[in-house]
């Protein structure tokens, strides 16, 4: 009996054009079909329920874990004064009466709004300078690095070109602590504050409100002064009588700034809304994290399973790997293949060996 023979003997093997057919689709690329059986299904089903669980566990695990690091977390508090750009109607009055005087005076660079401008009245709010003036008036260089600040020691745990300062101090403060928003529509500013100390979060959003008017008053003050020392010598220098009211005009107006900035605490902002101490906290969002880790944790575990299942599917369709198919001989060359770990985990489910 020979080779071609064997399988027709025995029945349990393909005939000579089901052998040369199966060579011919692994030549061609592709692999001969294969039907699923009953045992096939129930393992797909036994696999599809133990990756249930795996999912669910791995679910629980993470969300465990997240729920676990917000509890332990530190939590952010957050406060917010709401304030709204002054301007002086009674300056823009006179600067009315002036008529074309008005755009000499701005050529000469004198300020006759009366107030500090909204734009730099906000530029201000948001500058460094403003941030390291309130640092250094509040005492808060050691506070906003408290990690890197030995308080029994009183001194920095690091020294030499890595020991920190006022810089570091106003990087840390803008991206983390102070946040500054602008309505465009309305005009109203949102003085924002993050910081772990709910008392000292609404503190420092009021201090700040405060400051920033008192600076631009000072400011204001320190201009007009400047201006009206000018004024007063070019009018004792000038005869011209024409010229001489036009100084005197000029004079005017900036006497009336000096008065309404001496006189307005609000000179730059009107506080709309004072900030007040939060009772809860804005982070960490505990449920938002537990549901999110719970979702990463779902998708991760389905991800898994569904590669694993690809690479077993992939392994079972395999003619190497079909536990029907024979050893083929084809001009007398044998066609093996080796199990891989898709066919094992595979033929673990049927309860076969590999």
């Amino acid at each position: 009996m020979t080779d071609r023979d064997l399988p027709r003997a025995v029945g349990s093997g393909p005939g000579p054009a089901a052998t040369d057919q199966g060579l011919a689709g692994a030549e061609g690329g592709s692999a001969p079909q294969h039907l699923p059986t009953e045992s096939d299904l129930t393992a797909l089903l036994r696999a599809g329920w133990l990756g249930r669980w795996i999912v669910l566990w791995t679910t629980l695990t993470c969300a465990t874990l997240m729920a676990v690091y917000a509890l332990l977390a530190t939590p952010w508090y957050r406060a917010q004064v709401a304030l709204f750009p002054v301007e002086n109607q009674s300056a823009k009055d006179f600067v009315g009466d002036l008529g074309p005087l008005s755009a000499v005076a701005g050529l000469a660079g004198i300020n006759l709004r009366g107030g500090a401008g909204n734009a730099e009245a906000l530029a201000v709010l948001k500058s460094r300078d403003f941030a390291r003036k309130f640092i250094e008036n509040e005492k808060l260089l050691t506070i906003l690095l408290a990690d890197k600040w030995d308080a029994a020691a009183g001194k920095w745990k690091t020294s030499g070109h890595n020991t920190p300062d006022i810089r570091d101090a106003v990087e840390y403060f803008e991206k983390v602590v102070r946040r500054v928003g602008e309505d465009r529509k309305t005009g109203l500013v949102m003085l924002t504050v993050d910081w772990k100390d709910p008392t000292a979060a609404a503190a420092w959003a009021n201090a700040m409100a405060q400051q920033i008017n008192a600076q631009m008053r000072e400011r204001a003050i320190a201009d007009a002064g400047t201006k009206i020392a000018y004024l007063r010598a070019e009018l004792e220098a000038t005869t011209q009588v024409s010229l001489q009211q036009s100084i005197s005009k000029l004079l005017e107006s900036q006497m009336q700034n000096m008065m309404i900035a001496r006189g307005n605490e609000e000179y730059a902002f009107r506080v709309v809304d004072l900030a007040r101490v939060p009772k809860k906290h804005f982070m960490p969002q505990r449920a938002l994290l537990i549901l999110g880790a719970a979702t990463i944790g779902a998708f991760l575990a389905s991800a898994y399973l569904a590669h694993v299942r690809l690479e077993a599917e992939r392994g079972r369709r395999s003619p190497g790997h079909d536990p029907t198919t024979v050893s083929a001989r084809e001009r007398g060359t044998e066609v093996t293949v080796r199990p891989s770990r898709a066919a094992l985990y595979m033929a673990t489910v049927h309860g076969r060996k590999p």
